[in-house]
This record gives C-alpha cells, sequence and structure tokens, in this order.
C-alpha cells in the first residue's frame, strides 16, 4: 500500500436518496446503500445523511456527512475506492464508526482497503483493530496470508512478519477487515 495525503477540505453537498436503500442509523445519522453493476465491476456507494439538515420541502435533499465507494473487482471482498467526510463533521471518528457499523450489519461483509492510504486511513484500520469481534488481516499479491498486528507507535497496522511490508513496500500487499464471532 501506498502512503497518500488530502489536501483540501470537502463539501459533499446534499443528496436527494434517489434509488438508495436504507440499511440503518448510527448515532444521529442515517446510512443509505446503492448498488450498481457494470458487468465485470460490481460496486456500492454508501451515503451517511444528517437528517435534521435538510434544503427543500417537496422534494427534500440532506446533507451528505459521507461517502463511500467500495467495488469488487478481484474478490468478494469490498475494495474502499474512497472515502470521505464533509469538512463540516470531520474529527467526530465517523469513518471509523460507518466501517465498523458496516461490518457488523452486513453479514459476511469483508472490506479491503485501498491500495493507497491515508495517515487518517491508516489510524481507521489501527482503531478497528482494537475491537475483539473485528479481525484485520492481509495478503501478499500471490495470496499468501500475512498477520496484521497494531503498531501503537505509529498508530497504524504492521506485518507480524517483519520481512513483509504492509506500506511503502515494491510489492503488493492487500489488508483486510472482517467481522468475526
Amino acid at each position: 500500500m501506498d502512503r497518500i495525503s488530502f489536501g483540501k477540505a470537502v463539501n459533499l453537498g446534499y443528496s436527494d436518496l434517489e434509488d438508495m436503500e436504507y440499511i440503518g442509523k448510527i448515532g444521529g445519522y442515517e446510512v443509505y446503500r446503492q448498488d450498481y453493476d457494470y458487468g465485470d465491476y460490481v460496486g456500492t456507494a454508501f451515503d451517511v445523511i444528517d437528517p435534521n439538515v435538510v434544503r427543500g420541502k417537496r422534494q427534500p435533499t440532506y446533507k451528505r456527512v459521507m461517502e463511500i465507494e467500495l467495488a469488487q473487482e478481484y474478490s468478494k471482498a469490498w475494495h474502499v475506492n474512497i472515502s470521505r467526510v464533509d469538512k463540516k463533521y470531520q474529527g467526530e471518528g465517523l469513518s471509523f464508526r460507518i466501517y465498523r457499523f458496516l461490518l457488523s450489519k452486513i453479514p459476511g461483509f469483508v472490506l479491503q482497503a485501498g491500495t493507497s492510504q491515508s495517515p487518517g486511513g491508516a489510524y481507521i484500520w489501527y482503531k478497528l483493530s482494537q475491537f475483539k469481534d473485528v479481525l484485520i488481516y492481509g495478503r501478499t499479491k500471490a495470496g499468501r496470508p500475512a498477520m496484521m498486528i497494531p503498531n501503537d507507535e505509529l498508530r497504524e497496522m504492521q506485518c507480524y512478519n517483519p520481512s513483509k511490508d504492509a506500506y511503502d513496500s515494491d510489492k503488493e500487499f492487500y489488508m483486510f477487515a472482517m467481522k468475526c464471532a
């Protein structure tokens, strides 16, 4: 995985929730899902909205707090293409809470980290590892499993085997999260 950084804060605007399925509520926010299929590329988008911030009365739109785009390209795991939080809602730990919500709410859901991660993204995976019902594991491009352990100093995950590096390596490496019993 490559390390990346994001610059400018983002304003996610409003959503009319058209063609979106209600998944559930977390805190004061609502989570909606929309699936799409482009043949060899299957994806899903999640919108997290603040139902208390509404624009319009006849055709209301709701404030988008967070958006997540996931894809299933090479495996059954859902790869994080992008995850963004509106600038007014940053700092609430929302990404971590939503990932954990999805892992517990959708049976058999396996989340795959993006191939590039910001420090905030790496920290989300570190936080997920702190829960006994979430398993974080890695795989090399060849499919060899790699046990992952939290690095408390860097606040990110690292391979138990020091010869495998999850970050800053020339070799492709994949990290997954799933709910365990």
